[in-house]
């Protein structure tokens, strides 16, 4: 789960599973106890934004309700950043400035419960995404990092002609594109099993790594590609995993039993260094 929060740019709610978890015949015993969910993606350099709701009653399928009334702060060792509700659950900063590597504790008030999660931001890195040939979408990315880290990639890409100065005129807006690769250095192709392609490209734990991959697509002769790319924390990275699994029908009984890493609900704070990378002209 995915995921940054913003406009539910990779939806990963909870609140989402276990509704679908009370759909069929499961082996979880359910209660009627509810719960804070905690869902978000804080971006150095970029807006953060988290959702906070109340999870339904689990034995009679209740609804969740977004929560709006709260006392919602990021702290580091010397200095407290505040969120501000916006509508519907989500709670936004947007002129805080995270730091490379810093440790953070979020910390939650709600009705007399509090609710925490600690993370640490990602350090920096450098990629660079390359499209092989003119023919076919196939494209190599290559990274860089001081640092162990784990990456997620999402590409994008949008159509166009060319005018009568040979301008680009674009036909949509940009949307994400399947994925696919071979490789043994990304973890999608082994981790329990997922089945490729798919449309996010996980790569694991190294300092250095060149994957290559596939874009599928009926008509790619005038295509502009971008790739977004981020480096998260592992724990947000384990937990992603484990969403794309449940998505893929494999265990509903993983559910309930999705580890994140917020103390005294459910749910998962995660954070990312992320870069937008246009893709380089194909090697001729």
């Amino acid at each position: 789960m995915f995921f940054k929060i913003q406009k539910l740019r990779y939806p990963i709610i909870i609140i989402s599973f276990l509704i679908l978890g009370c759909e069929k015949e499961t082996k979880i015993t359910l209660t009627d106890q509810t719960k804070i969910a905690i869902n978000g993606l804080l971006i150095l350099n970029g807006n953060s934004t988290l959702h906070i709701s109340r999870t339904g009653n689990l034995k009679q399928q209740n609804k969740p309700q977004a929560i709006e009334q709260a006392s919602v702060s990021l702290t580091n060792e010397s200095k407290t950043f505040m969120f501000q509700h916006e509508q519907n659950g989500y709670w936004v900063n947007d002129k805080m400035t995270l730091e490379y590597g810093t440790n953070y504790t979020l910390n939650v008030s709600v009705a007399a419960k509090e609710i925490k999660a600690k993370v640490q931001v990602p350090f920096a890195y450098d990629a660079q995404i390359i499209r092989k040939n003119t023919k076919k979408s196939e494209m190599t990315l290559t990274l860089k990092t001081s640092t162990p880290q784990c990456f997620i990639l999402k590409m994008m890409l949008r159509n166009y002609t060319l005018g009568a100065n040979k301008e680009r005129i674009y036909s949509d807006d940009w949307q994400e594109a399947t994925i696919a690769t071979k490789s043994t250095q990304t973890d999608n192709v082994i981790y329990k099993e997922l089945q490729v392609p798919y449309s996010k490209l996980f790569i694991p734990k190294t300092t250095q790594a060149s994957i290559d991959f596939q874009m599928h697509l009926d008509n790619n002769n005038n295509v502009e590609y971008k790739g977004i790319l981020q480096a998260v924390d592992p724990t947000f990275y384990q937990y992603y995993y484990n969403y794309i699994n449940i998505r893929q029908g494999n265990s509903e009984e993983e559910v309930l039993l999705n580890k994140g890493n917020i103390t005294g609900g459910v749910g998962i704070l995660g954070t990312a260094v992320e870069q937008i990378i246009y893709v380089d002209e194909p090697i001729q």
